[in-house]
């Protein structure tokens, strides 16, 4: 009897047993914890592509505009500037000729560039920006947009493009971030803001659902969604603040 009563080889089996089950579920609860924090990190991924597509979206958006309303405009001033010119040539030969006809010799390129700097500073009252002058000798020459646009325009007016190029595409960013929200794990609709913060950024929010091994994902309804959020700056022209609010 006490043979028996000593044997303590079942306790010790009982032990091992219970220490096993019990690391098995910590192993659950660490996976899970791990599901959870690849979760997080799948969500704020997408929504950090998301923002991205959206801000790049925006720029590419009034750019286009921007660039065609510079063609514009630089078509106008180079017929005013051409008409000028011719005006001037004219007023010049008479003054020379004194009532006799002569014939008018063309400026050379120098001089050219001259009279086309004079021109430019009458209508615009400011020097030209650097490559004007050349581009209005040979339109192969290759203008710097930033400067031309801020020369052209005032900033009232470039805002107000850039702010209804945004606005007319919203459509089109709308469906670039939620590409990239899909493509990067999101699920459902995205939530885009912009302006965001009153300041020129572009804010989204996106949801990816989670998956635990211990808990059963449909008794959790709203609460296994996993949100994230992001915002970004979208690109202005340089030396212009931009206020869409």
């Amino acid at each position: 009897m006490k043979k028996y009563i000593n044997n303590e080889s079942g306790s010790t089996h009982l032990v091992m047993i219970v220490i096993l089950l019990a690391s098995v579920f910590l192993c659950f609860i660490f996976f899970d914890l791990f599901t959870g924090f690849m979760n997080k990190r799948v969500s704020q991924s997408s929504a950090d592509a998301s923002v991205l597509a959206a801000s790049t979206e925006m720029k590419d958006a009034y750019e286009d505009e921007l660039l065609e309303d510079i063609k514009e405009e630089l078509d106008k001033l180079e017929e005013e500037v051409d008409k000028k010119l011719e005006e001037d040539l004219e007023e010049e030969g008479e003054d020379e000729g004194n009532g006799e006809e002569q014939e008018n010799s063309e400026p050379d390129e120098d001089e050219l560039k001259d009279i086309y700097q004079k021109i430019l500073e009458g209508i615009y009252d400011e020097d030209p920006p650097e490559g004007l002058v050349e581009w209005l000798i040979d339109n192969e020459y290759e203008l710097n947009p930033n400067k031309i646009l801020t020369y052209i325009f005032e900033e009232d007016e470039i805002n107000s493009k850039i702010c209804s190029a945004i606005n007319n595409n919203r459509n089109e960013i709308k469906e670039a971030a939620q590409y990239y929200a899909d493509k990067n794990g999101a699920e459902g609709e995205i939530e885009l803001k912009f302006p965001y913060e009153d300041e020129f950024k572009v804010f989204v929010k996106v949801k990816t659902e989670a998956s635990f091994s211990t808990v059963d994902a449909s008794q959790m309804g709203e609460n296994n969604d996993v949100y994230a959020e992001a915002s970004a700056q979208v690109k202005s022209p340089v030396g212009v603040d931009i206020d869409c609010d």
